[in-house]
């Protein structure tokens, strides 16, 4: 298991005591714990599985999650990342795994453990997500897609870069790469004729997917 959830995986197991929705999300929760997602989430039969038991949307969201986890119990936790984010697996007794599908920036969702089952003690476990285990490749992971999308544009994408990259950090070799990449995403060879265009921001974008995922 991954080592950001060590000290959670101490208080294994944990009982899913039920399921609750509203209009943002749903709350998997039990004695001394809860899980509040704000973004998707994926029941699946076996982690390597195919196999989609649920999924979030709709107003049976709740419901139907409610209907297969409840009375489960919670037996290993996970990240597996995809790009520079975390999604959260919770593994339950009977094979079956939760995933929660990080959708930075508008996905969310909040692992919070006690170590009683009163409300009112402080967690002495939280994690909250999408989780980035390096929050400058989590950011540059976000300005090389919106880059290529087209929600940015090329200058601000560089300037971004730029600054970041006079940062007194040590980056890794695939975010540096990124960024330098993304630092002449504004360049010109001639006064209205760029040097990159969407075909180059896409090839970034997944030239640093890769790396993220061979690292």
């Amino acid at each position: 298991m991954n080592a950001v959830l060590a000290d959670a995986e101490a208080l294994l197991p944990l009982a899913v005591a039920g399921v609750a929705g509203d209009a943002d999300g749903v709350l998997v929760h039990g004695p001394g714990w809860h899980l509040r997602v704000n973004t998707g989430w994926v029941l699946r039969e076996g982690r390597r599985s195919s196999t989609v038991l649920a999924e979030s949307g709709g107003d049976g969201s709740a419901a139907r999650l409610g209907g297969r986890v409840s009375g489960r119990t919670v037996t290993a936790l996970g990240l597996e990342y995809h790009g520079p984010y975390g999604d959260l697996l919770l593994a339950l007794d009977d094979g079956a795994v939760l995933e929660v599908v990080s959708d930075f920036p508008y996905g969310e969702w909040i692992l919070s453990i006690r170590r009683g089952q009163g409300s009112g003690e402080p967690p002495v476990f939280d994690l909250s997500g999408p989780y980035a285990a390096d929050p400058y490749s989590a950011q540059l992971g976000q300005h090389l897609r919106l880059l290529a999308s087209g929600a940015i544009g090329p200058q601000e994408a560089a300037d971004w870069a730029t600054a970041t990259m006079e940062e007194d950090v040590d980056f890794d070799d695939t975010t540096w790469q990124g960024l330098d990449r993304l630092a002449g995403a504004d360049l010109l060879v001639g006064p209205d004729t760029p040097l990159h265009g969407p075909a180059d921001f896409a090839a970034w974008l997944r030239e640093f997917e890769q790396g993220i995922a061979a690292s």
